[in-house]
């Protein structure tokens, strides 16, 4: 019994520091807007955090004006938010700009160019922001 106990203890030790060391969304932003990366848990922690939100972002509001880079599985992490503003990425990819289309409110201002495979993906966002786009169609 003593040993069920012993792992018990060391299973809530062990939750106690991961709770202590998750970053908070503010910290995040911080770091990925000075690194312009984001790590996985990072996005997991910012999507969930952005998904708690109450008022007007009810649903999720993120905003990473410092993102320069995601991976594919980012983008769909990052994906279940309602509204995301990455205006720092200059480019991405067909399966990123699949994910991206789930937003409600998507902002990628600094894109300057979209393949016709991203196009019909990002088509299907109710609000969209390309500010930077210069060509389409690649």
């Amino acid at each position: 019994m003593n040993k069920y106990l012993v792992a018990l203890l060391m299973i809530g030790s062990l939750l106690v520091v991961w709770w202590n060391n998750k970053q908070t969304l503010d910290e995040i932003y911080a770091e990925v807007n000075a690194t312009g990366t984001i790590t996985n848990a990072q996005a997991e922690i910012a999507q969930a955090e952005g998904l708690s939100m109450k008022g007007w972002g009810h649903g999720g509001w993120l905003e990473f004006h410092g993102l320069k880079f995601i991976t594919d599985e980012q983008a769909e992490i990052l994906s279940k938010v309602r509204v995301l503003e990455l205006n720092g990425l200059t480019s991405i990819t067909d399966a990123q700009a699949e994910s991206l289309s789930k937003v409600e409110w998507l902002e990628l201002d600094s894109l300057t160019s979209i393949s016709d495979a991203q196009a019909e993906s990002l088509s299907k966002v109710e609000t969209l922001y390309l500010g930077g786009l210069k060509s389409m169609g690649m």
